[in-house]
């Protein structure tokens, strides 16, 4: 019999079911090293206003197998999946905050009224299981997908901030000269 089958005509016997080998559940302790592994990509450059770059899943996988020298995980289709995953949760959270739905940030949960809750789901049927569940790993999304997302919040990423403060920690007498000459002609006005 092939592939197990009891059946002897050939098909799936009654009851038995077709499994994804591909599905997989992550633990609590996986999906941190994961954010961890993209909180610092962003943190070294890795992010620009269009996503990561190139390469980015590689050294995520390479981050799992240092925390995880046994894990079975792969860029496809487990960490793929998981990070668009996220990207979903995180977008559809800011979509119903944008439309009026509050965000707890102490318990991690949407807060709405049942008026609002339905107005959101209406808009969008594939928020309809996000009201009850918790998002503990919500700010931590942000600080990773924030830009991907035309959302008006997060206006500079890691690096941004970084450069700025350089900037404006160093003296440059050539910036502070341009900086007086603005202020000048701003003055004359």
């Amino acid at each position: 019999m092939e592939g197990g089958n009891s059946n002897p005509g050939g098909g799936r016997a009654s009851g038995a079911r077709k499994t994804d080998k591909t599905r997989r559940i992550w633990s609590a302790r996986e999906e941190q090293v994961l954010l961890a592994a993209l909180k610092d990509l962003v943190a070294h450059g890795w992010k620009s206003d269009n996503g990561f770059r190139t390469g980015y899943l590689v050294r995520c996988e390479n981050a799992m197998k240092v925390a995880f020298p046994n894990t079975d995980l792969l860029v496809t289709p487990h960490i793929t999946s998981k990070i668009t995953s996220w990207k979903k949760s995180y977008g559809n959270i800011v979509t119903a905050q944008s439309s009026g739905v509050g965000f707890n940030t102490t318990t991690g949960e949407l807060d709405c009224t049942d008026e609002q809750w339905d107005a959101t789901v209406r808009r969008d049927p594939t928020m309809h299981t996000m009201r009850n569940k918790q998002w503990p790993m919500f700010n931590d999304w942000a600080e990773v997908f924030d830009k991907d997302r035309a959302t008006g919040f997060g206006g500079e990423d890691v690096a941004e901030a970084y450069v700025d403060i350089e900037e404006s920690e160093s003296p440059n007498p050539i910036a502070d000269q341009g900086l007086e000459e603005q202020t000048e002609f701003q003055d004359d006005n």
